[in-house]
């Protein structure tokens, strides 16, 4: 009898177990008690099964894996995590910075740095691999160069900005924003330089990370001014050993192609480079960590860094670029004043012991702490113009003052800006003119050469400048890179390159051709 309920005990426990509810395996113990009365008692005690933890383990890699940087270089960086669906990681450095992209941007100084990749899902499981930095030299990279500005476009969509500026010669279109990318506004030819308050050295590089090539051409440009002149490094398809790419000079929509492959490897999420140093441009994959293509070339000596996108009238996004960089082989030089007026002192009829008229120009007159043109007719042949000849200075300098009025909106330009490297036994110099303000297709602007009073106007804008009444205006000349700069809102309004002009003195010129244009606030000096 007790055999018997023993059994039927353990019958109760396997019946139980296998019509749970929960349909989850259970186990447990039953007990049989013989009572005195001749009667027996069953008492079981279940529980369920929990199954063992999975045995699927979180991994994570890191790609590439101990590159060489050049300092205040950026190298990009991925990592593949697997076990689990959540792919995600954090990204942490320990001596240079790096953006949760995986961006990295080598420190100032030569040494080593730990790139580290963390799971989100896993914090325990991480890669890390060793970046060696080095202080210069070296082949493919930066050439020793060093990182200046960059741009990653984490705005709202539309114009680039303040520290971008359109071609004035490129009316097609202009580069825009769209969900942190970059792209034609419109389909056209766009292609904007990058100033951001940065003197530019003429060894420079320019990089983006290519998003879509599927059409049309885009990339990288250096040497870029105003006109349109600069250097390009395209890519117009991805893929593996079947894209093509070039290295073209545009002299103001005059392309020479410099050099060109159709077997390269370019992948969507690559960052494309084009550097510039003397004379050699240098096409590079810096992800792929491969020199697409040389190109020896020097038309161009001079500009800034930026972007070239021509979706040749398809749709803007088969040209979609990200996450820009520029950098160049030496230090941005700093503004050095040696010279200022605010002409704060009693009206008179020139500007003083420290200033001299130009060759065959009027003086210029202080009325009221300003500067306008002495009392000559209206549209004089020559212009009121000054120089400051109370000191010496450098070749490559710059003169600065504030625009309070000039032309008249609907009745014409007027003259007002800043003189260049004048040279006072011949009337030749530089000028940075500002000949009506207000917004985009109202102000007019332009850079222009005197050369024995014979002006030629290198560059002028009557389409993108924005110059208002009481804006700080100033002209600047390095070597043979001339810009025109509106300090108040830091935006570079036109630059060119011209080698006609050394040595002078900066100072100011007014011409009243429809109005009586007025300025204040001067000061000059170089570089250092």
């Amino acid at each position: 009898m007790r055999k018997l309920l023993t059994t039927l005990a353990t019958s109760l426990v396997c019946v139980v177990c296998a019509f749970s509810q929960t349909n989850v395996p259970m186990t447990g113990n039953c007990n049989v008690t013989y009572n005195s009365d001749g009667s027996t008692t069953l008492v079981c005690t279940l529980s369920t099964v929990v199954p063992p933890p999975s045995t699927q383990t979180v991994s994570v890699s890191i790609s590439p894996t101990t590159p060489t940087v050049q300092i205040n270089a950026t190298q990009p960086f991925t990592a593949t995590v697997t076990g689990t669906s959540n792919t995600a990681v954090t990204w942490s450095t320990s001596t240079g910075t790096i953006s949760n992209t995986g961006l990295f941007t080598a420190p100032g100084s030569a040494g080593t740095a730990t790139v580290t990749a963390t799971s989100v899902a896993s914090p325990s499981q991480y890669a890390s691999t060793v970046v060696t930095v080095t202080g210069g030299g070296g082949s493919g990279g930066y050439g020793g160069m060093q990182q200046l500005a960059s741009d990653n476009f984490s705005r709202a969509n539309g114009a680039l900005g303040v520290n971008w500026a359109p071609l004035a010669g490129e009316l097609d279109s202009t580069l825009a924003i769209s969900n942190q990318q970059v792209q034609s506004s419109n389909g056209g030819l766009a292609k904007d330089m990058y100033y951001g308050g940065i003197n530019w050295p003429a060894d420079q590089y320019s990089q983006a990370q290519v998003i879509t090539a599927s059409s049309g051409q885009g990339g990288p440009a250096v040497r870029m001014t105003s006109a349109g002149y600069h250097y390009a490094g395209h890519v117009f398809n991805l893929g593996t050993g079947n894209v093509f790419a070039d290295i073209i000079r545009d002299t103001g929509n005059n392309y020479t192609v410099l050099n060109s492959t159709s077997t390269a490897t370019v992948l969507s999420g690559d960052y494309i480079q084009l550097s510039v140093k003397g004379a050699t441009l240098t096409l590079t994959d810096i992800t792929q960590n491969t020199v697409l293509l040389t190109a020896t070339d020097s038309a161009i000596p001079a500009g800034y860094p930026g972007i070239s996108l021509n979706p040749e009238g398809n749709p803007s996004s088969v040209q979609v670029w990200a996450n820009w960089s520029g950098g160049a082989l030496t230090s941005a030089l700093a503004l050095n004043t040696i010279a200022s007026d605010n002409f704060n002192r009693a009206n008179a009829a020139n500007l003083g012991t420290n200033w001299t008229a130009g060759s065959g120009h009027f003086d210029i007159q202080i009325a009221g702490d300003q500067i306008q043109p002495s009392t000559t007719p209206t549209g004089a042949a020559n212009p009121a113009l000054e120089y400051y000849s109370g000191t010496a200075f450098q070749s490559d300098q710059w003169s600065e003052g504030q625009i309070i009025a000039t032309g008249v909106a609907g009745s014409g330009p007027d003259d007002n800006g800043a003189v260049l490297r004048y040279q006072g036994t011949a009337d030749t110099y530089y000028l940075g003119d500002i000949q009506l303000t207000g917004g985009p297709e109202h102000c007019q602007t332009s850079i222009a050469r005197v050369v024995n009073g014979t002006q030629t106007v290198l560059v002028q804008d009557p389409y993108f400048s924005v110059v208002g009444a009481g804006d700080i205006i100033r002209a600047q000349v390095q070597g043979s890179l001339i810009s025109l700069i509106d300090v108040s809102s830091g935006a570079l309004l036109l630059t060119a390159f011209d080698t006609n002009i050394t040595g002078g003195s900066p100072g100011w010129l007014l011409n009243p051709t429809t109005s009586t244009p007025v300025a204040a606030n001067w000061s000059g000096g170089g570089f250092q």
